[in-house]
């Protein structure tokens, strides 16, 4: 019985391997391919219909007839000669910095300002102040100002912190946007309100105690036994 059970085994796994060695078409594969193909058939993946690709091999060229009379070839090619060849400009804001910069002179009022460094287009009949515009890019890069320097921004009317400056915020400010916005003479105090009375209150120091301050003596701690008079 035994030997039947595994006689029948084998060759039902011949016969597998069998099936698995012919292809759709009925053509012989690989068995390694011809299982691939299988379970790709199985999952959806592999069309079993599909037809095999036909390779067939390339036409021959057509060669003329008469090789002596051939035609002569065109002369009108493209052409970086010819006429119709597109004309490059090439870069023409590199072309502009090349020419500014063609002399190789160190003049300061060849220079970019800081505001055409950024990109900003300044175009002014106004005569630039080179000291001025570098001591402000000092300011900027944190450098102290001095009191005159100081005293020329407060007035100035357009820094931010003038007199006048700050003037148009607060009247900016008080200027309704919105119709939820409380009036704009509600919002602008009085100058007959009456304000608090601010009392000054004299606080006592902190105590302090003398021997805070002092020095640690060794000879007072409490894990050696020892202890400390004041």
């Amino acid at each position: 019985m035994f030997v039947n059970f595994r006689q029948l085994m084998l060759f039902v796994g011949a016969g597998t391997l069998l099936v698995a060695c012919q292809a759709a078409d009925g053509t012989s594969q690989a068995p390694d391919k011809a299982l691939v193909n299988a379970v790709m058939t199985g999952l959806g993946a592999v069309d079993p219909n599909e037809k095999p690709i036909e390779y067939k091999p390339r036409a021959p060229l057509a060669m003329p007839a008469n090789s002596g009379a051939l035609p002569e070839p065109s002369t009108q090619v493209a052409g970086s000669k010819s006429a119709a060849w597109p004309k490059s400009n090439g870069n023409a804001d590199l072309n502009r910095v090349k020419t500014i910069y063609a002399d190789g002179s160190d003049d300061p009022s060849k220079r970019l300002s800081t505001e055409q460094m950024r990109g900003l287009n300044v175009s002014t009949n106004k005569k630039r102040d080179f000291e001025n515009e570098k001591r402000t890019q000092e300011i900027l890069s944190g450098d102290e100002m001095t009191l005159e320097e100081m005293a020329a921004q407060s007035n100035n009317p357009n820094s931010p912190n003038s007199a006048a400056m700050l003037e148009r915020k607060r009247e900016q400010a008080l200027k309704r946007e919105y119709l939820t916005q409380p009036p704009t003479a509600y919002s602008t105090p009085s100058e007959n309100a009456p304000m608090p009375t601010l009392v000054e209150t004299k606080k006592g120091g902190a105590k302090y105690d003398k021997y805070d301050g002092a020095r640690l003596d060794m000879k007072c701690l409490e894990e050696t036994g020892g202890e400390c008079r004041r």
